[in-house]
């Protein structure tokens, strides 16, 4: 992470950053490229979830003075999001035409885009407007972005010459990015329980996209706390050749921390 700092003087930059997901939301309180302060809040009712989260936001909020944060980053993490060419998103009415099966877009709402993968890809996506424009009515304009976007980010520093398959895995969810030729191939996200449920997925992404499991480079990116890596990479050996390993998760005794801290070093 690079830090920013005031161009007169060597005040270091202050940055507050939330990841927002269905399960739970966390704020990292950063001091040029140093966390202060991190805090976790599980979402208890599922029902009410875009109400208790407001709740929580507004309260944290409440506590910081204005002018002590000079950038806000809001991250989004779940199943509503959409991946379209660029070359399709131009007007508002191709981004409707080519989301109307993936997202349930009117031409009202007030959805986002972040532009991915060396520019190739268009990542959209439905924020909270309650949580939007609670941050924006607190400090002005913000960041917002998809946890999408910044594993796409992250997934274009594995690349090589070849084919690799990138899997983000979670305690209930595995995003998994598959990379032919340095083109992406496929990005999507499954709900899973079970080591058996990622090796599924996984060569079911490699099946559909013909890919030759002798030659691609599998790289688990863990951050679960639940899910044994010794096993998952047990189970794989079998189908995949080359697979690698990259444990994030003991950055944090909290795995949705442990994942914000690594979205959160995309976010620059």
């Amino acid at each position: 992470m690079v830090i920013k700092t005031n161009k007169d003087t060597d005040y270091l930059y202050h940055r507050l950053s939330i990841l927002l997901t269905q399960s739970g939301l966390s704020f990292l309180y950063l001091k040029g490229n140093k966390i202060n302060k991190e805090k976790y809040f599980k979402i208890k009712a599922s029902n009410k979830y875009s109400e208790e989260t407001e709740l929580i936001i507004a309260e944290e909020l409440h506590q910081i003075k204005e002018a002590t944060l000079d950038e806000v980053v809001l991250i989004y993490q779940n199943i509503d999001y959409n991946l379209i060419p660029n070359k399709l998103t131009e007007g508002v009415n191709s981004i409707l035409h080519a989301s109307k099966y993936n997202l349930s877009l009117q031409a009202e709402d007030d959805f986002s885009q972040d532009s991915s993968f060396n520019n190739q890809i268009s990542v959209s996506f439905v924020p909270l407007i309650n949580i939007n424009n609670l941050i924006f009515d607190r400090f002005g304009e913000f960041n917002h972005t998809h946890q999408t976007n910044l594993y796409l980010k992250a997934a274009e520093t594995y690349k090589s010459a070849f084919s690799d398959c990138i899997c983000f895995v979670n305690n209930h969810q595995v995003d998994i990015v598959i990379i032919k030729k340095q083109k992406l191939q496929l990005y999507n996200t499954f709900k899973i329980s079970t080591e058996e449920d990622v090796i599924y997925y996984i060569l079911y992404c490699l099946e559909i996209n013909e890919i030759n499991r002798e030659a691609i480079e599998t790289i688990i990116v863990n951050f679960s706390d639940q899910l044994k890596l010794k096993q998952i990479n047990s189970l794989l050996e079998p189908y995949v050749k080359h697979i690698s390993i990259k444990d994030f998760a003991k950055a944090s005794s909290n795995p949705h921390l442990s994942n914000h801290k690594f979205l959160n070093e995309l976010c620059v």
